[in-house]
């Protein structure tokens, strides 16, 4: 199938990838470096499954290699099932490839009837590509510096007093009663899989912020953290160090 594979000839090589990051680095120091809006399939089309994306029927992916094709994103190889990928979409491949961490974050609130995320690809030359998905699907990818891209995601995050005690309700209730809340993975990988993941839910209650880690040892299990004056941010930050900066770093 022409949608289910990458083209090794779309993967650039090493030195050539230098270059690209070098390249997109500099642009990115001038300010935000916008690299498209692609769709659920689209993306996964030509990058695979990812945690936390639905994969979508054959036809559907079928159907959103030929938007690539049509918008000179995508070119099939001949005699294979494989497509050459190119123009942003494959600098954004590039950069997703030697990704070595992600941050995801599943925003929701109370009444509202879809969640929209945002992911960060923080990278060691301190800039991070952003993707913000909507509600409606469309993923819109741009390159920050990493300093403004954390200052984004604390600006999303939910806000509030730190809480005082313990709250022993099921976390998908505690989930299902606050006003805003986010749910936060980061995912560490090597050069070929993920080796390590660790979630936070950060739910708001009012004026009342919590922050809770999933359990090392049990899945279903959830733990209070106690939040210094740093705020949530604090608690993503330690996880993702050392790259993941300050703002204003």
């Amino acid at each position: 199938m022409l949608e289910s594979q990458l083209a090794k000839a779309g993967e650039p090589e090493a030195a050539e990838a230098n270059d690209v990051i070098a390249t997109l680095v500099e642009l990115t120091r001038t300010g935000p470096l916008a690299l498209g809006t692609f769709t659920t399939a689209q993306i996964l089309a030509v990058n695979g499954p990812a945690p936390g994306l639905p994969v979508p029927e054959p036809a559907v992916l079928a159907e959103a290699v030929r938007g690539l094709v049509a918008r000179g994103m995508a070119v099939p190889v001949t005699g294979s099932d494989e497509i050459d990928v190119q123009g942003d979409l494959g600098l954004v491949l590039t950069i997703q490839h030697r990704s070595r961490l992600l941050i995801d974050v599943v925003f929701r609130g109370r009444g509202e009837a879809q969640a929209w995320h945002l992911v960060l690809l923080p990278q060691p030359e301190g800039v991070t590509l952003v993707g913000t998905i909507d509600p409606l699907g469309l993923h819109h990818l741009t390159m920050h510096v990493t300093g403004d891209a954390v200052a984004r995601l604390e600006k999303e995050l939910p806000r509030g007093r730190a809480a005082e005690v313990a709250d022993d309700r099921p976390i998908e209730d505690q989930i299902r009663r606050a006003d805003a809340s986010a749910l936060v993975s980061v995912v560490r990988f090597s050069d070929s899989a993920a080796i390590g993941s660790t979630d936070l839910a950060l739910l708001r209650a009012g004026e009342v912020l919590r922050v809770l880690r999933r359990s090392a040892d049990d899945a279903q299990s959830w733990d209070d953290l106690r939040l210094d004056h740093a705020g949530a941010l604090a608690a993503i930050a330690e996880l993702a160090a050392p790259l993941l900066d300050q703002p204003g770093t």
